[in-house]
This record gives C-alpha cells, structure tokens and sequence, in this order.
C-alpha cells in the first residue's frame, strides 16, 4: 500500500511586489530547487539581473517555477496564485516561506475586496444614492425638497459608490497586480509618486463641497 501524494494550490490577494521581493522567493526556491526558471509575459529571463534588460518599470505577468520541489507561483492583472506538485513536508516548507512572504505584500485596501457581497451593496449603495438624489431633485422642483442632509446623503452615496465600483472593478480586471521592477528603498515618497492622482482628489472634495452647498442652498 502507497500513500497518494496530493498537489497543493492556494489563490492570492492583489499583490504589490519589487525587485527585492522577487529576489528574496528566488532565494527561497535556490534553497532545494537547482533549476528556476523566470518569465514575463514577453520573455524567458535566466535571473534576476535580467530584468534591468526590459526597459520597464513595471509588469503585471510574472511567473516563477522551480524543480524539487516543484512549485509554480502566478501573479498577473486578473488573478495571482501558487502551487506545489507534491504536498510534502520539504515542498510544503518552501511553499510556506514563499506564500507568507506575499502575503505580506498584499496591496494596500484590498481586503475591502474580500467583504462579502461586495457587489451586491456597492450597488445598493448607488442605488440608493440615485433614488435619493432623482427625488430630491424632483421635489425640489415641484417646490417641497427634501431635507436638505438627505439630499446631500444620496448625493454623497451615490459619489462615494461610483468611486469604490470604479476603483474594485480596475483591480478586480486590470492591475490585481503590480511588479515593480525597481528596490522598495528607491521608489520615491508615496505623496511624489501620486501626486497627481492627490491633486485630482482634491479638486474632486473641493468640487463636492462647493455643489452640496449650492444644493443645500437651493433647497432652504
């Protein structure tokens, strides 16, 4: 009699990685594995130095896999996982370092994509913001509106709902994941990597601000 030996396969969250994480999981797998190999979503790399070869700052397809232990991890834009052809204990070992190593790179707010139904109430949450909105605004022109916090409530759900779909479905389809071909130390600041995206938001707030006091005003 023969125990049967399983495979073993764990799906990621949205994972942000950098040039040394990738280092450290090829460091990992070196420990048993003599043979790794690297590939992009373009080329087959012999190791890590390859990278400053592809004249890109970032990816989104990465794949790494090794011999004995045989494991296979998987990060692109719709889905990111890792695997081991047999679950025993010096593959379970490796396989263990690397999961909790990108774990600890989850990207940042992710988790919010994990809340059940998530879908389910960021649609009621537009939903409900529309409806809000569509009867205020028919009222107030009928000339008796609604309370002016409610008013600007569904105006506020409907805004903050749009926001939150939009930001889910970019990550759920497009950018669940990000390799940056760069050291974690030599990324700039995070206000000077998003500057711009700070100025729309303020402008956005500023913008918000402005129009619920209009409407508020015109509901008096």
């Amino acid at each position: 009699m023969e125990k049967i030996t399983k495979s073993r396969f764990e799906s990621l969250p949205p994972i942000k990685l950098y040039l040394d994480d990738i280092e450290k999981i090829v460091e990992i797998l070196g420990e048993l594995s003599t043979e790794i190999k690297i590939e992009t979503d373009e080329y087959a790399l012999r190791d890590v130095k390859e990278f400053a070869s592809l004249n890109r700052e970032r990816l989104t397809e990465l794949s790494i896999q090794s011999s004995e232990p045989h494991l296979s991890l998987y990060i692109g834009s719709r889905n990111a996982w890792i695997s081991i052809a047999k679950d025993i204990p010096p593959s379970r070992g490796t396989f263990e370092k690397v999961k909790d190593l990108l774990l600890l790179r989850r990207r940042k707010f992710s988790a919010f994509l994990d809340i059940p139904y998530v879908n389910f109430l960021l649609g009621a949450m537009i939903g409900s913001g529309v409806v809000v909105s569509i009867i205020g605004v028919i009222r107030l022109i009928i000339g008796t509106g609604l309370p002016p916090a409610m008013t600007i409530g569904g105006i506020m759900l409907l805004f903050i709902g749009s926001l939150l779909s939009w930001w889910s479905f970019r990550v759920s389809s497009k950018e669940y994941s990000l390799i940056i071909l760069k050291r974690r130390i030599d990324q700039p600041s995070f206000f000077k990597r998003n500057e711009d995206k700070i100025l729309v938001g303020i402008i956005i707030a500023v913008v918000s601000v402005i129009f619920g006091w209009v409407l508020r005003t015109l509901i008096k």
